[in-house]
């Protein structure tokens, strides 16, 4: 009996303690690839919340849908993390190798993009969605 009642507290206390990630409407970032002699490309992401953020962290997902790798489409193929105590408005972070000067370069052909992350006024995911020519576009869902 006290088996069950252990369990039965313990599936109650999980359940509630789970959090899902929903849809928000805080998009306080944007994305861009910048491109470098020779194709290869960087990622750049911008705060563009109009106000400073505090106590941030979030991660950036990469997919490639066209990458001739296809056993990796169903899961990204690239992370990229960042995390800080403040990001000014307008300042964009580059993401580099650790102990390095030097950028990463992100060869495969990107279809998707995901930001999923927090700072002290809310959770956030921001999709976008790479068009013909390889620009990303902000899902409608975004905003």
């Amino acid at each position: 009996m006290k088996l069950e009642s252990w369990l039965v507290a313990g599936l109650i206390l999980g359940a509630a303690g789970c959090k899902t990630v929903t849809k928000t409407a805080f998009c306080p970032l944007v994305v861009k690839l910048e491109t470098a002699v020779g194709g290869a490309k960087y990622l750049l992401v911008r705060n563009n919340s109009g106000q400073e953020l505090h106590n941030y962290g979030f991660s950036v997902h990469i997919w490639s849908e066209h990458s001739p790798r296809w056993r990796w489409n169903a899961k990204p193929f690239g992370r990229y993390d960042a995390s800080g105590a403040s990001w000014a408005v307008g300042k964009t972070l580059h993401f580099r190798a650790l102990q390095s000067d030097m950028e990463n370069p992100i060869t495969e052909p990107i279809s998707r993009l995901e930001v999923v992350g927090h700072c002290d006024l809310g959770h956030f995911r921001q999709t976008w969605v790479a068009n013909e020519f390889g620009q990303l576009l902000p899902k409608e869902e975004n905003h």
